[in-house]
């Protein structure tokens, strides 16, 4: 339901509107939760949290644009966002990238 016309909204856009909604909510917080650790703030001062919540959302996306825009075909083939995300993961612990 829309409070739009016909004229100024028509029902495929309307629909396609509404799944987008939906991979947001499917895409990106179910994907924060599993994944990227934001099922639980260590912190409870609110300042403390939306720092956090936005730092997991900004490396959420940042890492997703760039799988998408910047990998290699061929790279994105036979990898996923989660293996780029981890092995990000693994460079920052590790103290960045081995001289191997």
């Amino acid at each position: 339901m829309t409070t739009l016309s016909s004229l100024q909204a028509q029902t495929d856009w309307i629909r396609e509107a509404g799944h987008a909604r939906w991979d947001i909510e499917n895409r990106g917080f179910n994907e924060l939760s599993q994944h990227w650790a934001m099922d639980h703030c260590f912190h409870h001062e609110p300042n403390t949290i939306l720092a956090i919540l936005l730092i997991f959302a900004l490396a959420m996306g940042l890492t997703t644009i760039f799988f998408d825009r910047n990998l290699k075909p061929q790279f994105r083939k036979g990898h996923t966002r989660l293996f780029l995300s981890h092995r990000l993961m693994e460079d920052i612990i590790r103290g960045g990238v081995s001289s191997r």
